[in-house]
C-alpha cells in the first residue's frame, strides 16, 4: 500500500491555497 506523506499533503493544501489567492489577486 503506497504510505501518505503528511508534509506532503501539507505543501499541496499550501499550493493549492497560494493559486487560490493568486487568481483572485489577478481578477481584481
Amino acid at each position: 500500500a503506497e504510505e501518505i506523506d503528511p508534509l506532503k499533503v501539507t505543501v499541496e493544501k499550501l499550493v493549492g491555497t497560494y493559486n487560490l489567492l493568486s487568481a483572485k489577486a489577478v481578477a481584481i
